[in-house]
């Protein structure tokens, strides 16, 4: 069963016209959200000392030991009497990996949030400048077991289209006020519960967001990228929108896309 996300847009906002003209969305940075606690990295290392053991002794892991000074590693922790059921967060010159590798990786990681609210008027009044924008729903194609959007794959690096192909996936966002901390040692979900995870006050939005992360992006004209038009649905035009972008949109609208979008005002 296909699904049906929507996107609201101030129509104030810089490009606004030129990104609808040429079926442009903006992939952000995670770390220009306004919720600046939004897609905190947060690691930590817990667990049995049969976890440590499995983890030291992985060859995946400490790629700098060979086996016999992995297990005289071990072995100094035991004589240690480490604790290993402490949590154990990640800093400047701590042994394990840093968290800073993934930090590094923000810059290859672009997010388009979308959402399933079909209460507008809270999304009006937060995203759409009280009216004075316009609301995009999209119908997202069926993936496997999931729901994605199809853009340019043209503008994908091969590795990214060799795995997604031409289609981004959406992710549904869990909404919690216990921030969520991934654990290395015995994995508790994925470093992408980073990204998917926010605080219970931000519930109403019902949250999807659109995820890359790909090497493409590490410039901001990058991470503008063009989707199918045919995907479009509807539009609909705020109560309080310029009427001379509101006729901009509106002639855009039916040069440009498929006949059947809805556009309602």
């Amino acid at each position: 069963m296909s699904m049906t996300l929507y996107r609201y847009i101030d129509a104030t906002s810089q490009h606004t016209v030129e990104n609808m003209d040429e079926g442009v969305f903006f992939f952000q940075d995670p770390r220009n959200f306004n919720d600046k606690r939004d897609c905190m990295c947060r690691y930590t290392y817990r667990g049995s000392e049969a976890d440590w053991k499995s983890f030291i002794m992985n060859p995946e892991r400490f790629v700098f030991l060979n086996r016999d000074k992995r297990r005289a590693f071990f072995k100094e922790l035991k004589t240690r009497k480490f604790d290993w059921q402490q949590i154990y967060s990640l800093g400047k010159g701590n042994i394990f990996e840093d968290e800073k590798t993934l930090i590094r990786r923000y810059d290859d990681m672009g997010v388009l949030c979308l959402t399933a609210n079909t209460n507008p008027e809270y999304m009006w009044r937060e995203y759409g400048r009280e009216g004075n924008g316009f609301c995009l729903g999209f119908e997202l194609e069926n993936i496997g077991a999931g729901h994605a959007l199809r853009f340019n794959d043209s503008e994908f690096s091969e590795s990214y289209k060799s795995t997604c192909g031409s289609y981004v996936a959406a992710h549904k966002v869990n909404y919690d006020d216990e921030p969520f901390v991934f654990n290395r040692l015995v994995p508790n979900g994925s470093p992408f519960d980073f990204f998917t995870t926010k605080e219970t006050r931000w519930d109403k939005e019902d949250e999807w967001r659109l995820m890359m992360w790909t090497t493409d992006l590490r410039y901001p004209n990058d991470r503008r990228i063009h989707f199918h038009k045919d995907q479009l649905k509807s539009i609909e035009y705020g109560r309080k929108i310029d009427a001379e972008i509101k006729d901009k949109i509106k002639n855009i609208i039916e040069k440009k896309y498929p006949t059947s979008v809805s556009q309602l005002w």
